[in-house]
C-alpha cells in the first residue's frame, strides 16, 4: 500500500507504509493491511495470512489465511512459503496433502 507525500517542491514521492510497519515506524489498521495486500504487497499478504491464522484483530478464517498465505508464497515470501506447506502438512484450513507440503 503506498501514500503519497508531497514534499517542498510540490514532487509526489510513494512511501511504501508496510516497510514503514516493518521498521516500526507505522502502525497499520487491519483494514491498510488489507489494502495493502489486495494491491499485491507480499509482505501485506504474508501479514494478513497470520491475522486471518490466529484471529489476531480480525475475526479467525483459517480459509482465508490459506488463501492469503498462498498469494504470499506465490510471490516469493519464504516464509509465507514455510506457513503454507505446514497448512497442508497439517490440515489446517486445506485438506491434508503432504504431496503439497
Amino acid at each position: 500500500m503506498f501514500r503519497v507525500v508531497l514534499n517542498s517542491n510540490g514532487n509526489g514521492e510513494a512511501v511504501d507504509l508496510m516497510s514503514q510497519l516493518f521498521a516500526g515506524q507505522w502502525q497499520l489498521s487491519p483494514a491498510q493491511i488489507e489494502n495493502a495486500a489486495q494491491a499485491g504487497n507480499m509482505n501485506a499478504q504474508y501479514s494478513l495470512a497470520g491475522m486471518l491464522s490466529q484471529g489476531n484483530g480480525v475475526e479467525q478464517d483459517v480459509a482465508k489465511a490459506v488463501y492469503w498465505y498462498h498469494r504470499a508464497a506465490v510471490a516469493g515470501h519464504a516464509d509465507a512459503q514455510n506457513a503454507l506447506g505446514y497448512c497442508y502438512y497439517l490440515g489446517r484450513g486445506v485438506e491434508r496433502d503432504y504431496n503439497e507440503a
